[in-house]
């Protein structure tokens, strides 16, 4: 599916699509609240009330707190999240971060292999 528009922010890549976003977070970072709050405004901007899929495309070395984004509102429009992890400890932590969430959640080793299952997903829920 084509891009739709791309957002570059100091810690992440956002690439858009009609009913999903991937978001690359860049190396090094230490997500926050801050960080999180900003990907929520920038999804909302985007998508407004509409459901969608989440892709996060984890090449890069970074640490995220589950719990900062536990409280997300943006999970009730949320179709799934596929994550694309490219380690065994990448892995590990992604399937730890699963127990937070209620919504279908997988985890990838290739971005295509995420991009078919959003889709699939997406298509069950009428996008």
């Amino acid at each position: 599916m084509p891009m739709v528009k791309e957002v570059d922010v100091e810690f992440a890549n956002i690439v858009f699509h009609d009913n999903y976003v991937i978001s690359t977070i860049k190396d090094g970072i230490s997500i926050s609240d801050k960080h999180i709050k900003t990907l929520q405004r920038i999804f909302s901007d985007h998508f407004g009330n509409r459901h969608f899929g989440y892709i996060s495309n984890r090449i890069n070395n970074y640490d995220v707190n589950p719990v900062s984004s536990m409280n997300n509102p943006q999970y009730s429009t949320m179709t799934g999240i596929a994550i694309v992890c490219n380690t065994i400890s990448k892995k590990k932590t992604a399937a730890y971060e699963s127990i937070f969430f209620d919504i279908p959640y997988k985890i990838f080793e290739t971005l295509d292999e995420a991009i078919v299952w959003i889709d699939t997903i997406n298509k069950k829920a009428g996008l």
